[in-house]
């Protein structure tokens, strides 16, 4: 389709469908880089940085927790699987705690509703806002929620899961 749009006459690049067209074409290009992103992650590869807000409106980056290990989250309120994992995800807290950070990074809900399910399921750990944000779900290339990352305390990748995959569980016993 990005390859199509290139064929395309100007009279149909400069005509009212053309910001259709650019968004479109936008979003593919968007969703290419993340697939890209999502190959290129892997063990033994710096993970990206990033900026966002807390609880307490304070902004955090991956280097915040360097010299740790790290649990990067990508869930949302929205996410029936990201919920139904929450139990799993507290006994593993609570199990390895001292030796991780667990870091949820909400997408795709407002704020609101980001510190609503955080309160109300109980979330032990750290918590991140993304809100409808792309640049951490591209540069991760987030395929689908939820999306756990095991980052060193390097900051380089140790593994990655989409879903909620037992082999993450397995992971980190095998890590601790």
């Amino acid at each position: 389709s990005i390859e199509a749009y290139g064929m395309l006459d100007e009279s149909v690049k400069n005509s009212a469908i053309a910001p259709v067209l650019e968004s479109f074409i936008s979003s593919n290009k968007a969703s290419l880089q993340g697939k890209q992103n999502w190959e290129s992650l892997k063990p033994g590869v710096q993970a990206p940085d990033f900026k966002l807000r807390n609880l307490d409106g304070e902004y955090m980056t991956l280097a915040s927790f360097k010299g740790k290990y790290v649990l990067l989250d990508f869930w949302g309120t929205w996410c029936g699987w990201c919920i139904k994992g929450i139990p799993d995800m507290k006994e593993y807290y609570a199990k390895y705690k001292d030796r991780i950070e667990f870091v949820g990074i909400d997408c795709n809900d407002t704020e609101e509703k980001w510190k609503n399910g955080v309160a109300e399921h109980g979330l032990p750990w750290t918590n991140l806002y993304n809100g409808n944000g792309k640049e951490i779900v591209t540069a991760y290339g987030v395929q689908g929620y939820p999306t756990k990352i095991i980052i060193d305390p390097e900051g380089k990748i140790v593994a990655k899961f989409v879903g909620e995959d037992p082999a993450m569980y397995k992971k980190l016993d095998e890590l601790f």
